[in-house]
């Protein structure tokens, strides 16, 4: 169990206390019986890595919880410890409760790097001890780490679900549609124009799905399930490079793991086995 926090719950912090390590956008991980591990505090200080900043995370199961920024000048000079990039590090078999962790990591060491100056006034800002803050101590403006709703759907037509290939992916990999939502707007709303400007269609029956955190773009992904209503899909040309409507046994390749994207597109496979299970 993992409790959030802003000071350690207790001392346990010269030996046992996990430290995910990030350097630019790769994170520090060791090497244990050829799979994938979380360092703690004592390999830090045997393997010389130099930190430019920590802020605490919280407790897991006893352990405390560190982020912990790197400088660009560490660097290992030992065969059981790496800095790998964190999406391939999402991607292997380590402990899913350990993934969100790193994720929480780098999301906490982008706000605590990038906001190091009061954005009304320019004086330098203090961290709370009481929240998980930063207060100018001139003008008194309160930040908080920066959390952007989006929204996540797949959208179905018969037997069919929407899938887009993004500019900013690989030519064969393709996703549901995503996108944050806009000031004054619902989640419903957003739902229903991310999917009208990227794919040129309407949308009815749109249910929640569920939620997750998302660090690489330090969102909260709200994830929806919606039906075909009418229109021609005609990729945008600005983000989606090409969309198309896919069945169970044509599906293409797109990202597996701890995403919600990847658990929607689970979910529409599971719910078309189950249908032909029954029939």
């Amino acid at each position: 169990m993992f409790i959030p926090g802003i000071e350690p719950l207790n001392e346990n912090k010269n030996n046992i206390s996990l430290w995910f390590v990030i350097k630019g956008d790769d994170i520090l991980i060791k090497k244990s019986n050829e799979k994938l591990d979380v360092v703690r505090l004592k390999d830090i200080s045997n393997i010389g890595i130099k930190t430019v900043r920590t802020q605490y995370l919280g407790n897991y199961f006893g352990e405390n919880c560190f982020s912990v920024e790197a400088s660009d000048k560490s660097i290992i000079d030992d065969e059981l410890y790496s800095f790998i990039p964190i999406r391939r590090f999402l991607m292997s078999d380590v402990e899913e409760n350990f993934k969100w962790l790193y994720g929480n990591a780098l999301h906490i060491r982008n706000w605590d790097r990038d906001f190091q100056f009061c954005s009304r006034c320019g004086i330098k800002v203090n961290k709370s001890r009481t929240e998980r803050s930063k207060v100018c101590p001139k003008c008194g403006l309160i930040s908080f780490p920066r959390i952007s709703p989006a929204i996540i759907v797949a959208v179905t037509k018969g037997d069919k679900l929407l899938l887009a290939n993004n500019k900013k992916f690989s030519k064969d990999f393709y996703s549901v549609i995503a996108g944050f939502v806009d000031v004054g707007e619902s989640l419903e709303e957003c739902v229903i124009r991310e999917v009208k400007e990227e794919t040129n269609i309407e949308i009815k029956n749109i249910n929640y799905f569920g939620n997750q955190t998302w660090p690489f773009s330090e969102s909260l992904m709200i994830g929806f399930t919606a039906d075909y209503a009418n229109g021609e899909l005609k990729p945008d040309g600005v983000e989606i490079e090409h969309v198309d409507w896919f069945d169970v046994d044509s599906l293409p390749k797109y990202f597996k793991g701890i995403s919600i994207s990847s658990k929607l597109i689970d979910d529409f496979i599971e719910n078309k086995k189950r249908v032909l299970d029954i029939v």
